[in-house]
């Protein structure tokens, strides 16, 4: 267990899955960052944890997109690390902090008893994606046709079968503008295919998730790394 100001007294963030609000409120953290070290290291490209809900999951997601996200708009993340265990494993590992663009979805607020709605959630989710990278509007490494497409999935303009290749599509433009791998992190990918299969609908999302996640995970060029957790049994 880890307090990042001893001389102050801590409180524990319950409810808190964001690594980086831990780390400021200077509450209680249980350092787990050499889960960095083993994402590093591992042969394969892509993991999967499958825990039920509270495992700390979400937090654990979180800490790989803040350590491994290159400093969007100046901002240095470094310090949220610098007294943590993944920093005294060596240079090796901090030469990988901040090095990577970073694709960040989650669907563990996912509800929705039809496919409609479905597409709909996950069209706002790659919405939200895209406005934190909408600098890549103006990069002079695009071409039009790129920036346009990108405005569509920007603007929940593009259809489910341009939706179902949005991952890929955003990890190819971030290693075109970054000139590097990116790294994509999903939080409980089943969520969506759980609810399919409980209202009815799961027929329609399990065909457009396998061409989600095949174009983000499975022979893609523009992967250093992939991470997605689960919540089915």
């Amino acid at each position: 267990m880890y307090n990042i100001d001893k001389e102050e007294k801590a409180g524990f963030a319950l409810g808190e899955s964001e690594f980086s609000a831990i780390i400021d409120n200077k509450t209680y953290y249980c350092d787990k960052t050499l889960l960095i070290k083993d994402f590093i290291d591992g042969e394969q490209k892509v993991i999967l944890f499958t825990r039920p809900r509270r495992f700390g999951k979400t937090l654990n997601m979180t800490m790989l997109r803040t350590f491994f996200e290159k400093n969007l708009y100046g901002k240095d993340t470094s310090h949220y690390f610098k007294n943590l265990k993944i920093w005294q494993a060596g240079e090796k590992y901090r030469q990988q902090q901040g090095k990577y663009p970073v694709i960040y979805f989650t669907f563990k607020d996912f509800a929705t008893d039809n496919f409609n709605d479905a597409i709909e959630f996950i069209a706002d989710e790659i919405q939200r994606e895209c406005l934190r990278h909408a600098y890549l509007q103006k990069s002079p490494r695009l071409d039009e046709d790129e920036i346009n497409k990108f405005r569509e999935y920007k603007a929940m303009k593009a259809s489910p079968a341009a939706l179902a290749k949005s991952i890929k599509f955003l990890s190819g433009i971030l290693a075109k503008h970054y000139g590097t791998e990116t790294v994509i992190l999903l939080d409980e990918y089943d969520k969506p295919v759980q609810d399919g299969y409980f209202y009815g609908y799961y027929n329609e999302i399990i065909r457009f998730m396998r061409a989600l996640l095949s174009g983000a995970f499975k022979d893609n060029p523009n992967l250093y790394k992939g991470a997605l957790t689960g919540v089915t049994r």
